[in-house]
This record gives C-alpha cells, sequence and structure tokens, in this order.
C-alpha cells in the first residue's frame, strides 16, 4: 500500500502569552514578510496561518502596503487563513461568542482572499460537545484537533457527533500539532525522518493518507523544505511526499470505517488539558462574563428593538470581546502585562454595551407616558417569565421592598451674600446640574435663606424657572443678607419590585401596586398559608353611607401573601 504524507508547514500564533501583544506584533510582521517573500518565490510553497484571521488585522496595521501581495497569496492557496478570528477556549466563552467568533474570521478571511473551510484547533483545553453542530451550520464538513481525544480514539480521525446528531470528520493530530517540526532539510535525512513518523503512528493504523504538522510556537517557515521534500522522493520505497494545504489533508480522508464519538472531548489522557487555568485570574473572568452578558443578552436585543443604529459601536465591543476569547487570553495563562491587556479591553467592551444598552433603553422610555408605572422591565431570557426585579433608583418606588438602609448623601454647602445669588445660579448651569436637579426648596430663617437643592444624575429634569423667580424675590428683599445653598446629591437607592409576565426578549411595564384585585376570602371551610412575596389586601366593609363592599390595597413592609387552600389539603 502506498501511503502519502501530507507536510503542512504553519505556525502556532499566540496572540498574547508569554509575552504581551505588541511584543509578538513585531515578531509576527517579521513572519509575513518573510511568507509574502516564499510565496511570490517558491510555487510550491504552501503555509497554515495558524487557522485564524486577526493575524491579518494586526499585520496590516503596520504594513498597510502589503495588503495586494497578502491577498495574492492567500487567493492563490500558498498561505491559508482563517475559519477563526482568534482562537478560542470553549469554556469560558458564551455560544454567542464561539458563533460570532467564525463569522468574523470568515469574513476577514474572504475579504483577503477566502477562508479555509474547517474548524481548525490545534492547542484549545478541550473541546465542546456542540462544535460539530456549530462547524455544520458554517457549512464545515471537518474538524482538526489535538487535546482532550480520549485513549478510546485509536485512529486518526474519527466521527465526531454533537448533541443533535450532527457530524464532522475530525483529524487527530496523535502527537501534537509540532510532530513533524524543525525537519532535516536534506534528502536522505528527510526521508529517515519520514520512515520514523509513520512508525510512531503505526499504532492508530493510518490509512493511505498521512498528515504530518511542520510547526510550532511562533516558528517561521524552513525556506528550503519544498526542496528537500524533492530530494527525499528518491530515497522512499511505497511513500510519497507533498507539501500540503491542511484541507488537502481533509479530502482524502474517507467517510467510512472510523470510530464515532458523541460529546464533548475533555480528557487528558493523551495531552494536559490545563485544567487548573479554570481558576486562575478569577474576577478577570468574573467581568469578562459580565461584560458579554450585557453585550448578548441586553445591548443588542433592545437595540434591535429600539429600532436604533448602533451597528459601530456594537463592531468594536465584540472586538475587545473575540481579543479577549484567545484560549490563552481566556484561560489567564498568559504573564501578568497580558491580564492587565486583557481587563482594559474587557472594561472597554462593558463600557460600549453599557452605552448601547441605555440608549436604546432611552428612546423606549421615551414613548412611554409617565405616570404611576412608570418603570421598564426587560426579559433577557427567550421564554416568557414574571418574578422579581431588582431595581436602582434615586428613590425606591411606593410597593417596591427597599434592600437595606438608605447610604448616606453626599452634601455640598455653600454661603454666599444675597448678591451674588445671580452668580451662583448661572454656575450651576454650567455646571451642567439643573437637568439632574429634582426639587428645590426654600426656608427663611431671619436674614438667612437655606436654599436646598436635590439633585442626581438620572433623576427627572424639572421646571426651575419658578425656583428662580422665587430666589430672585427673595434676593430683592432688603432683609435677606446672605445665602446658604445646600446640594445634596440623591444616593442610589436598591428595590425589589415584582413584575407582570413579560414575554420572551419583550419589555413590559412594571407595576409597583398588586397586579390586580381578588375576591375576599368568606369561606368557614378553607384555611390560610403564608407565602413570601406580593402585598396585603385589606376589606373595607360596607357601611350606611356605601352600599358595597369595596377593597383597597396598601404595600407591605415586608413581602407576603396569602393563599387559600381546601380545609383538608
Amino acid at each position: 500500500m502506498t501511503q502519502t504524507i501530507h507536510i503542512v508547514p504553519h505556525t502556532h500564533w499566540d496572540r498574547e502569552w508569554y509575552a504581551p501583544f505588541q511584543t509578538f506584533r513585531a515578531e509576527l510582521v517579521d513572519l509575513w514578510d518573510e511568507l509574502l517573500s516564499l510565496a511570490e518565490s517558491d510555487p510550491a510553497f504552501r503555509f497554515l496561518m495558524d487557522g485564524q484571521a486577526v493575524v491579518i488585522e494586526d499585520y496590516l496595521a503596520i504594513r498597510p502596503g502589503a495588503q495586494d501581495r497578502l491577498d495574492r497569496a492567500v487567493t492563490s492557496g500558498a498561505i491559508a487563513v482563517g475559519p477563526w478570528y482568534t482562537l478560542p477556549d470553549e469554556f469560558l466563552v458564551t455560544g454567542e461568542t464561539l458563533v460570532r467568533n467564525l463569522e468574523r474570521g470568515i469574513a476577514v478571511a474572504d475579504a483577503h482572499g477566502g477562508a479555509m473551510r474547517a474548524g481548525y484547533l490545534p492547542d484549545t483545553f478541550g473541546h465542546a460537545a456542540q462544535m460539530p453542530q456549530i462547524y455544520r451550520q458554517f457549512g464545515f464538513r471537518h474538524a482538526v484537533v489535538w487535546r482532550g481525544v480520549p485513549s478510546t480514539i485509536d485512529r486518526l480521525a474519527f466521527i465526531w457527533e454533537g448533541p443533535d446528531g450532527s457530524r464532522v470528520l475530525t483529524a487527530y493530530m496523535a502527537s501534537s500539532y509540532s510532530q513533524g517540526v524543525d525537519l532535516p532539510l536534506d534528502g536522505p535525512d528527510l526521508a529517515a525522518r519520514m520512515r520514523v513518523a509513520l512508525e510512531a503512528l503505526a499504532p492508530y493504523r493510518p490509512g493511505t493518507d498521512v498528515l504530518l504538522m511542520n510547526g510550532n510556537d511562533h516558528v517561521h517557515p524552513q525556506q528550503r523544505l519544498s526542496r528537500a521534500v524533492r530530494e527525499a522522493m528518491d530515497h522512499l520505497d511505497g511513500i510519497q511526499l507533498r507539501l500540503s494545504r491542511l484541507e488537502d489533508y481533509l479530502a482524502r480522508l474517507d467517510d467510512g470505517g472510523w470510530p464515532v464519538w458523541q460529546g464533548e472531548l475533555r480528557s487528558s489522557a493523551r495531552a494536559n488539558i490545563l485544567m487548573g487555568t479554570l481558576s486562575v485570574r478569577v474576577p478577570d473572568k468574573q467581568q469578562y462574563f459580565l461584560a458579554g452578558q450585557t453585550l448578548e443578552r441586553y445591548a443588542e436585543p433592545l437595540v434591535a428593538i429600539a429600532g436604533l443604529d448602533a451597528s459601530g459601536l456594537l463592531h468594536e465591543a465584540w472586538t475587545m470581546m473575540l481579543y479577549n476569547a484567545a484560549h490563552d487570553t481566556a484561560c489567564g495563562s498568559g504573564i501578568d502585562a497580558v491580564a492587565e491587556e486583557s481587563q482594559v479591553r474587557t472594561r472597554s467592551a462593558l463600557q460600549l454595551a453599557q452605552a448601547v444598552r441605555d440608549r436604546a433603553i432611552s428612546r423606549l422610555v421615551s414613548g412611554t407616558p409617565r405616570g404611576s408605572e412608570p418603570t421598564l422591565a426587560w426579559n433577557p431570557s427567550p421564554f416568557s417569565r414574571a418574578g422579581l426585579v431588582e431595581i436602582t433608583l434615586p428613590v425606591a418606588p411606593e410597593g417596591a421592598q427597599d434592600l437595606g438602609p438608605a447610604p448616606s448623601p453626599a452634601v455640598q454647602i455653600f454661603r454666599f451674600p444675597s448678591a451674588e445669588l445671580a452668580r451662583v445660579l448661572s454656575s450651576l448651569d454650567e455646571q451642567r446640574l439643573v437637568a439632574a436637579v429634582q426639587r428645590v426648596g426654600f426656608e427663611r430663617r431671619g436674614p438667612l435663606v437655606v436654599v436646598s437643592v436635590d439633585v442626581h444624575s438620572s433623576g427627572p429634569e424639572i421646571d426651575l424657572d419658578p425656583a428662580r423667580q422665587q430666589a430672585a424675590t427673595l434676593a430683592a428683599d432688603p432683609s435677606v443678607e446672605r445665602f446658604e445653598l445646600r446640594v445634596t446629591n440623591l444616593p442610589l437607592r436598591r428595590a425589589l419590585i415584582s413584575t407582570v409576565e413579560v414575554a420572551g426578549c419583550g419589555i413590559g411595564t412594571v407595576r409597583t401596586e398588586p397586579p390586580a384585585r381578588t375576591a375576599p376570602c368568606r369561606s368557614t371551610t378553607s384555611r390560610l398559608e403564608l407565602a413570601t412575596r406580593a402585598c396585603i389586601a385589606w376589606l373595607t366593609k360596607a357601611t350606611p353611607a356605601t352600599s358595597t363592599t369595596s377593597h383597597r390595597w396598601r404595600p407591605a413592609p415586608w413581602s407576603i401573601s396569602l393563599r387559600v387552600l381546601p380545609a383538608s389539603a
């Protein structure tokens, strides 16, 4: 049986890890310069740029004039890029992040000549069960993995099946992505090395086609490799050598006779999956999760509902999230300098997501009439639900359960003679305090007038003209000698309120009073069970002045409800 060894030159390019991004980028620029020169000078040259596309942007930001050369190299098939944007961890990011990562990576790679259509994740620390589903949704039929494959897989390929039955034919790099690194560059020595490689892979019963990955972390291509391959062919019997693209090898794998594996790939039997990375830099992971939830579950759906164009801001937020989805960054396995830079990106993504969310909410709320129910609740779940909502407001609404004592407000006191009142009021305008003023009060204390102003950054606007007129009148009074201005910055209050049922991914009005009135219980054969939440219904009996019994609802000082049960229950 003649066997073909597919040598795939490549590099595994961690964007940041044992050095920060910019340090690695300087080396990346040199690598790309070398790759483009080889692609132009050697028709047989092949190179896999690690299955990611962000490296294109990182390079062209420094060498914008090289775009045409790069596009030609990718279009010709000399250099393979994508389909990922960054090579992600699969357990510390959301499923949506994985989808966006592939979407962005394919789009960037296609814009520069075409993305590789195979799920290549050479160094990810284990693989989620849903990856076959995601790959098939993108039209991929193949995947390539190393870490996480269990010892029960005894072949160099297997059928990987997801929970929904989706299947991808998966190549297993049994000796890692570096089993063919630093190949000899003379024919006889390379031929001998190929025989050793086949012997090492013999326990996996390779078929007619064998994969040999010629690369490692942050390595450059071996410039004379294509010549060495031609020379080695004269010293091999029954073995063919090819410099191949990864897709060339995958296309030669047949679909029959391979073992089937269902579910996640998270075994350390043959390669360390570095489980300890799940518990390092936990605050960074928590902040990244918060940023992702704010972006996916709040900002984007609310923007869609509000009809707001925030595509540029959302694109930038996702860029920061995808940078931090890279496996070494997400896992926190890099040096401190890497963690510090990733923290900045996470905060940037969170700030953008919050800003977009708040802009969308402002547009939605602007069409809501002010009244007894001014609070809206957003349900980020796709399923309808009701329940408790925690809100943060300057003043807890009536009927809500206040969470804890109010913090002490910040108070600023200004004292000045009455002649300076106009100047002081003007300075308040210049400091943009007017929009935050919620209350203005005047108190006369002999020759002193105390002006109390309550402000809050998220409070409602009020009309200040009456207050200005009253202040002017007092300032004109000769018996008023001085003013004392007390500006109180109201603290935020956290409170719980009960919502009506809100549709999935929808908005509903929060009721700060009970949602419905029920008939009073008059049964003598029923008992009452005390539960939690809601308000108490107080029955007002009919009197000679009223012909009917009425109900009045009063908020309870704590959350209780009453349920009527049969006496036999």
